[in-house]
């Protein structure tokens, strides 16, 4: 009888990005050993390209890959569905490699989860970075990337540079994903953003962009956001091609620091026509000196009204939109 040990050994940081149905990465867990057996193809290719040959292919289930000659091996079983006694066998030169599902955004969950609902679940981009977790908003108008949520006040959005750049907050309940998560997602296509926001008489209206970018740190997240359509009034055209700001990095325009004056962090200009990471107020706790630096979104409700719940959430936009 064979007897083997199974070692996760190291990960490969292929990316296969363009696909038409999903986008994977591959782990390689048996360095050294091939499934026997199982192989219905080879090909004399390049190691990225047998991956890529493997994407495909609809009942590609894992390849092997012998360095030295360039043979890719593709075959229709894993482990999991296979006898590792009387289907792997030792060769030096080969490795086992694994295909797994990963999600650029949440519009590509259904192809890594059937019955997915919404909830919590991570994102691999396809620019090779580390993964994140975010929470996907599953409903009739689209798989949803929820970006930034406020909901009772439980977080404090009151935060410097880098918190925002890397995130804070639970997914499930308060949060802001981090710029560099949202940069991460909204490079790889073409997005749109949903702003959802309701007051404290619990009136919801909405406000959607057709085109939603943040750039690179090195823009300074800068954000780009055209094509409004919804019910609460465009109050964010008015920050179009601004950068980001907290309290402890100054890049809007007026003299002074508009997130230490407003008590929050955003793409302020002269300062705002909206602040959604403003200071949780309700209707009782508002002071004279505060009621312009709460969650505030001058087209519906005006700059004196903080609102109850906001919701930020992006989604893939038809191949080819701007």
């Amino acid at each position: 009888m064979l007897t083997l040990t199974l070692i996760i050994v190291f990960l490969l940081p292929f990316v296969v990005s363009d696909l038409s149905i999903n986008t994977y990465y591959y782990t390689v867990i048996l360095q050294g050993h091939a499934l026997e057996g199982w192989s219905y193809e080879l090909k004399n290719i390049h190691k990225l390209n047998c991956l890529l040959e493997c994407s495909k292919k609809s009942d590609c289930l894992s390849v092997n890959y012998n360095q030295k000659d360039r043979v890719c091996q593709i075959n229709n079983q894993i482990l999991e569905t296979s006898s590792v006694e009387n289907n792997i066998f030792q060769t030096p030169e080969f490795c086992y490699i694994e295909r797994k599902c990963f999600m650029r955004d949440c519009g590509d969950i259904l192809q890594c989860y059937s019955s997915a609902v919404s909830g919590e679940y991570v994102m691999q981009p396809s620019d090779g970075g580390p993964e994140f977790t975010v929470y996907c908003d599953i409903r009739e108008s689209g798989n949803w990337t929820v970006i930034q949520r406020r909901q009772d006040g439980s977080v404090d959005f009151y935060r410097n540079w880098t918190e925002y750049k890397e995130g804070f907050g639970n997914v499930n309940t308060e949060f802001w994903l981090g710029n560099e998560q949202i940069n991460r997602i909204t490079s790889d296509g073409h997005f749109e953003l949903l702003v959802e926001l309701t007051n404290h008489l619990n009136v919801t209206k909405i406000a959607n962009y057709s085109h939603f970018r943040v750039g690179t740190e090195e823009s300074n997240y800068t954000l780009t956001i055209s094509e409004y359509t919804g019910t609460a009034d465009d109050s964010l055209a008015y920050h179009n091609g601004q950068q980001f700001t907290t309290y402890d990095r100054d890049n809007d325009k007026k003299s002074g620091n508009c997130a230490e004056e407003y008590k929050g962090a955003w793409w302020y200009k002269y300062c705002y026509e909206s602040n959604l990471n403003g200071l949780y107020l309700t209707p009782g706790t508002i002071a004279a000196a505060n009621y312009d630096k709460g969650i505030l979104w001058h087209h519906f409700k005006g700059t004196k009204y903080s609102h109850k719940i906001t919701q930020m959430m992006v989604k893939r936009a038809p191949k080819g939109e701007l």
